[in-house]
């Protein structure tokens, strides 16, 4: 017998009863690259189709992985993570003209402009934004649903990582085509595919759900718009009489 490496328990066979972990390492060999290699080939089989199940049935998808089954799809988090990584070093690639997405009201705040610019030269934050404020609407609209706030969550991530692969692939075209049309696209995009999809995640058959979707997101825009408005106001404020 020996202790274990991990939590010094003692080892009879060749896991820790205590943890789980091996008695002893393989050695990394040729099998284990190969194994490696096939969990590779699972990860981008994953993304795949849920990239892929996410444009086709969006609501449906993530209601299926939320009570049904998780084993086919990536995980929220991973998949955020990496279409951000992805729009990220797309968006540095292509370097598409930073140009935000005008406010609906005039303000004339140096420090406001500086916040809503950033945002709106990095879409992916931006978007994660807009995406938590308009989570916690949709909970208040949907609050007769059994679905908790995390659950929510879950839902906006698998939302917002799909919105940064449409992102990826009209970013490419945003220095070719009219950067003015392709924005508006975009923005047609983000006010609509979410709206669609929680309409379908939560009674597709329902149309004041697609509506009560539409405005979770409308009141996540602008509760994430004005709350940048007023972190600007704050660091304007205490610059000027601090």
């Amino acid at each position: 017998m020996t202790n274990c490496k991990n939590c010094n328990f003692q080892i009879e066979h060749n896991y820790c009863a205590q943890c789980g972990h091996a008695a002893q390492l393989k050695q990394i060999d040729k099998h284990y690259i190969s194994h490696e290699i096939q969990h590779l080939i699972h990860f981008e089989k994953g993304i795949f189709f849920t990239i892929k199940e996410l444009f086709i049935r969006p609501g449906e998808t993530v209601r299926i992985f939320l009570r049904e089954d998780r084993t086919k799809h990536m995980k929220p988090i991973a998949f955020l993570a990496i279409t951000t990584v992805l729009l990220s070093l797309i968006g540095r690639y292509f370097n598409p003209e930073p140009k935000g997405l005008p406010l609906y009201w005039p303000y004339t705040n140096s420090y406001v402009k500086a916040i809503e610019n950033w945002f709106g030269s990095h879409i992916n934050y931006n978007y994660l934004s807009i995406s938590f404020f308009a989570a916690a609407w949709i909970k208040l609209f949907f609050r007769k649903h059994n679905y908790s706030f995390y659950e929510i969550i879950t839902l906006m991530c698998f939302l917002a990582g799909e919105m940064f692969v449409f992102y990826i692939f009209l970013i490419p075209f945003y220095n070719i085509f009219n950067y003015y049309a392709l924005q508006s696209l975009a923005f047609i995009i983000a006010w609509f595919y979410p709206a669609l999809a929680i309409g379908q995640f939560f009674n597709e058959k329902k149309i004041q759900n697609y509506i009560k979707g539409f405005f979770g997101v409308f009141l996540g825009y602008t509760t994430a718009s004005v709350i940048k408005i007023v972190i600007g106001l704050i660091i304007y404020y205490a610059i000027t009489f601090f």
